[in-house]
């Protein structure tokens, strides 16, 4: 049985400045039918919305459990903070790290972008796989490694110690290997990839980074081996359907049975997910 969730019927708790301005919101949920801490809050953080506007704008930056009320029954806080008032940093000397790298890795292709041209042995007629590489006997088509530019960067930034809760945790867990769905950091949709984050804390504060990798959209309609593709997104996955057909020799005559790529298939590998999910500060 799903988690049930209900907010109290109490009073929000409000925090405010030295002029009478709220800055933040706390507000209780009841959740029953939860067997665990980890459930009891993914159940809250799928219902609450991300943010509150009254006055002002407050958004969501905690989830913890106050108190366990049964054995499958919990009593959660969430918090809502003022917008700007917490840019997620208390250490003004180093409040933000940013690294760039723009080196490269290998990407293993089976067709090749131009087929160029076949030679063969005098009184032989070169065949022509029209594009594939690496074909043996047996039409398999093997392909090869090459050296492909692998941009990708790091944040790092400190994030207090009560942001960086089970719920957060786990929501990094969870985006981890998914793919921009809106622009990020000057890149367009399905242009970067959520590799991974890691923490370390140091007393009220968790250091965390958090690292990306990059792959170019293409252009619309480019062409691989004489196949027109549409535009395909940086980290969706493309490969090629093939067919055997016969090769003539100069005299008309069938010379051999080779293997052509023929189609070519373009498929989404990596969830989309909005990464303003992973609450990382402006620079």
């Amino acid at each position: 049985m799903s988690a049930i969730v209900e907010q109290a019927f109490e009073a929000t708790r409000l925090a405010q400045d030295a002029d009478g301005n709220p800055t933040r919101e706390e507000l209780v949920y009841i959740v029953r039918n939860a067997e665990d801490e980890s459930t009891a809050l993914s159940a809250v953080l799928n219902v609450v919305p991300e943010s509150r506007h009254n006055d002002r704008r407050f958004v969501l930056s905690n989830l913890e459990i106050d108190e366990r009320l049964a054995e499958d029954a919990w009593r959660v806080n969430v918090t809502y903070e003022l917008e700007g008032n917490n840019d997620g940093s208390d250490n003004d000397e180093d409040p933000y790290e940013y690294t760039f790298d723009t080196g490269s890795g290998t990407k293993h292709v089976v067709v090749a972008d131009l087929h160029i041209d076949d030679f063969a042995v005098n009184g032989k007629t070169a065949l022509d796989f029209n594009g594939a590489i690496g074909v043996d006997s047996d039409g398999n088509v093997g392909g090869v490694d090459i050296v492909m530019p692998q941009p990708g960067f790091t944040e790092t930034v400190n994030i207090k110690k009560k942001r960086f809760t089970a719920a957060y945790k786990r929501r990094l867990i969870e985006m981890t290997g998914t793919v921009n769905a809106k622009s990020f950091r000057g890149f367009s949709a399905g242009e970067v990839l959520f590799t991974g984050a890691s923490a370390q804390r140091n007393g009220s504060m968790y250091r965390v980074t958090f690292r990306f990798s990059v792959s170019k959209n293409t252009d619309k309609n480019f062409s691989v081996s004489g196949i027109k593709i549409g535009m395909k997104d940086g980290w969706d996955y493309l490969w090629f359907s093939y067919v055997d057909v016969e090769q003539k020799g100069g005299g008309g005559n069938v010379v051999a049975i080779v293997r052509r790529p023929v189609a070519a298939h373009v498929e989404r590998v990596y969830r989309r997910e909005d990464f303003k999910k992973l609450k990382i500060p402006t620079e």
